[in-house]
């Protein structure tokens, strides 16, 4: 999962042929669970964080644990997140989250980045 301002990405990490999901680069489209969006927003509104990329692991029985998070984060495709083919966020719609079509990733998320930091910038004036 991933949360840069007010968006909010997540895909699956798919496991490769030693059924490990680390470093496959395999990428499971579509949309994430709403608890998954939830426990993003949750852990991003507590540490005051405005952009973090999160792993979050699934159990057996259907668990999701934090297995990490990153301030600093990659990104080795061109969006961070498909809904049914096509690329986009999920953004809070006061009764939860809601899909937005669109390029929102480009420059590995850095024009979205700097947008935020702006408004950031702005809100302190």
């Amino acid at each position: 999962m991933v949360r840069i301002g007010e968006s909010y990405f997540g895909h699956r990490k798919l496991l490769g042929k030693k059924g490990l999901a680390s470093g496959t680069h395999l990428k499971g489209w579509g949309a994430p669970p709403s608890e998954l969006l939830e426990l993003t927003r949750e852990i991003c509104d507590r540490g005051g964080f405005h952009s973090m990329a999160i792993d979050i692991l699934e159990t057996t029985d259907g668990r999701y644990l934090v297995n990490e998070l990153q301030s600093i984060f990659g990104q080795p495709v061109d969006n961070l997140m498909y809904l049914d083919g096509v690329p986009g966020r999920y953004v809070e719609d006061g009764d939860g989250f809601s899909f937005q079509r669109g390029e929102f990733n480009a420059h590995n998320s850095f024009m979205l980045r700097v947008k935020h930091f702006a408004e950031l910038l702005g809100e302190k004036r």
